[in-house]
């Protein structure tokens, strides 16, 4: 069954993240970090936030944005006094972080004149390969259209097959490729066809 997720669901979803995409530089925060971030994220109304749930346990999650500059600001004005200490406790131990930090803090997206965007897409191991992926990818291009948005992107690391043969399944046009996090990173677009609508 998938579903918006709560607040109360922050810890869950924030374990989804790490334990599925563990390479994420957000990842690399800790669990408490993604905790908190979590719970910005399913608060903010730039948000979408759902989970697939199976005998009432989250096994999926799927979280984008209408507006990425937008929930970006909203982030750091509403809860990046609460995320300081483990982002401070990062940086003194990796120094190198403060670039990648600065490159988050500013990114917009490739693909600028698309605002929506996938931003986090996980399936617990025991859940892979059951289509849970391209269902949450369904329900996500539903709310879309719903809220009016024709076109939206994502983009996921240049050496993850999986992910990119992923994302062109389920009707994505690749874009380009750009730099970030000291990777190469392929962007695909979407546009919602008027049956969504």
């Amino acid at each position: 069954m998938i579903r918006p997720l709560t607040l109360q669901e922050s810890k869950s979803s924030a374990h989804l993240h790490a334990s599925g995409m563990p390479e994420d530089f957000l990842s690399s925060f800790g669990e408490q970090f993604l905790i908190k971030l979590h719970a910005g994220l399913i608060g903010s109304s730039s948000t979408i936030a759902l989970g697939e749930f199976r005998n009432r346990k989250l096994v999926g999650i799927i979280i984008a944005t209408s507006h990425t500059k937008r929930l970006m600001r909203q982030i750091v004005l509403t809860i990046g006094h609460q995320l300081m200490l483990a982002v401070c406790r990062k940086l003194i131990q990796q120094p190198k972080m403060i670039g990648y930090l600065w490159q988050t803090l500013f990114y917009g997206g490739n693909l600028p004149e698309i605002s929506a965007e996938i931003l986090v897409l996980s399936i617990a191991a025991t859940h892979r390969h059951l289509g849970l992926g391209t269902k949450l990818m369904s329900a996500l291009k539903k709310e879309f259209a719903r809220q009016g948005i024709v076109e939206f992107k994502v983009s996921t690391r240049a050496t993850n097959p999986a992910a990119n043969n992923f994302y062109q399944k389920v009707g994505g046009v690749y874009y380009n490729q750009f730099w970030i996090y000291d990777r190469i990173w392929k962007t695909y677009r979407y546009y919602l066809s008027n049956k969504l609508r």
